[in-house]
């Protein structure tokens, strides 16, 4: 029982935290206190997302403007951060990694 009741927890847990998938076209990259992503979905809605740390946006935002126009598959999940700039603690959409796909 406990052995099932454990299993159960950690399938429960990794959906919890689990990220949401995007697919868009990049419509800008934003640079402030913070870099964003602005990605347009098949619906022709603009998403904003702050990004992450994780190594896939280090061409981003090295060379933004390569990248406007491009197919793109965004990782991402709500979480609340410590924007002081905010004002103290937000719920944000981060970017967890992103990936170029070919058109």
């Amino acid at each position: 029982m406990m052995k099932k009741l454990a299993m159960l927890l950690i399938l429960c847990s990794h959906y919890a935290f689990a990220d949401s998938v995007l697919t868009g076209v990049i419509q800008n990259v934003e640079a402030g206190d913070y870099f964003h992503v602005v990605i347009k979905d098949a619906k022709g809605k603009e998403h904003s997302f702050f990004l992450g740390n994780h190594k896939s946006f280090d061409p981003l935002v090295a060379k933004p403007n390569a990248y406007k126009g491009k197919k793109a598959r965004v990782h991402w999940h709500s979480v609340e951060k410590n924007i002081p700039e905010a004002g103290g603690k937000m719920k944000i959409e981060e970017a967890t990694s992103i990936e170029i796909l070919a058109k």
